[in-house]
């Protein structure tokens, strides 16, 4: 809703799956300033996903995480937050490392402002700690306007250099508390960032369980051959049914989507192939989105054009790190992390001989209409159809025609009703016409146009309605037709009520296959 009413002014703050086309306006989100020019990608995540439930995700917390480290007899001791210090780790060891002032790599001050000024979401960038947390921006660049921000330092990846055996000696016990650290955090995401739903994720469950691979490099190449060969990018993929999971209708049926599509569907696959990941949303920025400024920084401003979903992915000596995993404008991929580019990816398909001109999901055949034995063969034929996938459609078919079945009274009810109704409005010669409607229906008074002078007799005696008050109606219907004076309002009125008597009495001799048709189906009564 937000994407179509035009909410373009809204930051990323959450990780529920579009099902719908992604519209963008242009509307800027945040302003950033560096102290330096990026050379890589800048990612700014906003949101991680923590537990898949279905198009949603709930936010990833690892505040249960440490309380599960300190609960730990060897950890019990310890009276520092781990929490705060956890988080700017690998910061501080990679500004730890020893050697030669030209060698040792340089930080990127960030600043951050949210352009709308509400400040309930926090942008982070990878290998970063936070600096002081709020300041105004003519106090530190002399802009003359009080615009508050907040600020990060952090290390490109390519400045990432932990060595845990060259830190400096003053530096080694916390060194080894930090290895500790990281060693039990290990072991607490192997289990929490590795769950997934597979009973609302069978198709994409038994396409990991039957496609093993061994290292996370094999991981990642199936899993950019999967999507990539089976998906291609777009910002209007459509509707996706809703009694559908958004994974597996965007993976295996519908085929075209962006990047929360790719990453949503990237992250629970690790996840199956037992890589501790989580899903990221925020905002992704190129080198050049970056302008030089007169006091030499370097500014962009983040639109929601820049929003974006991705991957992260734990490693070692970098802790949570971005894979890009949506394909390229060209469609190819531009994944990477510390030991994996594309050299390795491509080495790898040629190895299993994958190509991205080929899907990555084998269609399930199912054969049918074989002969007996000794029958031409020329008569099998395949149907690409998977029978408990689509069992589900039976359901909600079956569904829908049970629905169907209960409305249809209600609706012929309603429209009976209407039509009597606008017979308080008919002229009395239209009210005549239903009498006769009535009388063919049940197949008496057939040749009687109601003109006769018997009409009146006979009809009373079919029916036991009072012959005065049929001659009285046939009467007032004949003066309508030829007089010249219009019938008074009271005398159309009588013609309606000897319709009303007429037709009960007719409905009680019918049978109940033309009681249906004359009440529900023509509605005369």
């Amino acid at each position: 809703m937000s994407r179509l009413s035009g909410k373009a002014d809204e930051l990323v703050t959450g990780g529920k799956i579009g099902r719908g086309n992604n519209y963008r306006t242009g509307t800027a989100h945040l302003e950033l300033v560096t102290t330096a020019e990026p050379s890589e990608t800048l990612y700014l995540r906003g949101f991680g996903g923590g537990e898949y439930t279905g198009g949603d995700w709930i936010r990833s917390s690892d505040e249960a995480l440490f309380a599960n480290i300190m609960a730990r007899p060897d950890w019990q001791d310890n009276e520092i937050s781990i929490a705060n210090r956890y988080y700017g780790m690998y910061f501080v060891m990679n500004g730890s490392m020893q050697g030669n002032e030209d060698e040792l790599p340089e930080t990127v001050t960030l600043t951050i402002r949210h352009c709308n000024g509400v400040y309930g979401n926090a942008y982070v960038p990878y290998y970063s700690q936070r600096s002081n947390s709020w300041y105004n921006y003519d106090d530190y660049y002399g802009y003359g306007s009080q615009r508050e921000g907040y600020v990060y330092r952090y290390y490109e990846q390519k400045d990432m250099m932990i060595d845990w055996e060259n830190v400096s000696e003053a530096f080694e016990e916390q060194r080894d508390w930090y290895r500790r650290l990281q060693n039990a955090y290990v072991e607490e995401i192997q289990t929490a960032y590795t769950q997934v739903p597979e009973a609302l994720l069978p198709r994409l469950t038994k396409l990991c369980q039957e496609n093993p691979q061994k290292t996370l490099d094999e991981i990642t190449a199936f899993i950019l051959y999967t999507l990539h060969s089976n998906a291609s990018y777009t910002l209007t993929p459509g509707w996706a049914p809703m009694n559908e999971d958004i994974v597996e209708y965007f993976l295996f049926e519908g085929g075209r989507g962006y990047c929360e599509h790719f990453a949503v569907t990237a992250t629970l696959m690790y996840r199956l192939y037992g890589i501790p990941a989580r899903y990221a949303t925020g905002y992704m920025l190129a080198p050049s989105d970056f302008e030089v400024q007169e006091d030499s920084t370097w500014k962009a401003v983040a639109t929601d054009e820049s929003a974006h979903a991705w991957v992260e992915i734990f490693l070692e000596d970098y802790g949570w790190t971005p894979v890009e995993v949506t394909p390229a404008s060209d469609g190819g991929s531009v994944a990477s992390y510390p030991g994996f580019d594309r050299s390795v990816l491509g080495r790898i398909m040629r190895e299993r001989n994958w190509s991205m001109d080929r899907p990555g999901i084998p269609l399930l055949r199912v054969k049918s209409g074989q002969g007996n034995e000794g029958q031409d063969e020329g008569f099998t034929f395949d149907f690409e159809i998977d029978y408990e996938e689509h069992e589900r459609w039976f359901y909600v078919l079956g569904t829908c025609v049970v629905y169907s079945l209960c409305l249809v009274p209600l609706f012929l009810d309603y429209r009976r009703l209407r039509r009597l109704r606008k017979m308080e409005e008919m002229g009395c010669r239209k009210v005549f016409s239903r009498v006769l409607q009535i009388l063919r229906l049940a197949g008496i008074m057939e040749g009687y146009d109601g003109m006769e002078e018997d009409f009146a007799e006979k009809l009373a005696g079919l029916t036991g309605v009072a012959r005065e008050e049929i001659a009285q109606m046939q009467k007032i219907v004949c003066e309508a037709a030829y007089g010249s004076v219009p019938p008074m309002p009271e005398k159309e009125e009588c013609v309606r009520k000897t319709y009303l008597h007429l037709a009960e009495a007719v409905y009680g001799t019918l049978k109940w296959h033309r009681k249906i048709m004359m009440r529900k189906v023509k509605a005369l009564i």
